[in-house]
């Protein structure tokens, strides 16, 4: 599974950091989703500073069932 992170930057000065859920099955669906998800962005946000500082797409490994654990 992978998770998507993007860094926006406002005004050349704040960063901000989004996480998603690791719903994604490889890292095309989620550079898919970050692409779609940023051009529905507002125009007026755009305008007033906003950008994409980073945008990355990190494998998350399914957590381990121990056989015998509760």
């Amino acid at each position: 599974m992978f998770k998507a992170t993007i860094v926006f930057i406002f005004a050349n000065h704040w960063l901000y950091q989004l996480d998603s859920l690791p719903t994604y099955t490889d890292s095309a669906s989620c550079y898919n989703s970050m692409m779609q998800h940023i051009q529905v962005l507002p125009q007026e946000w755009i305008d007033h500073g906003l950008g994409v500082h980073r945008m990355d797409c990190e494998f998350v490994p399914m957590p381990r069932v121990h056989p015998g654990r509760k």
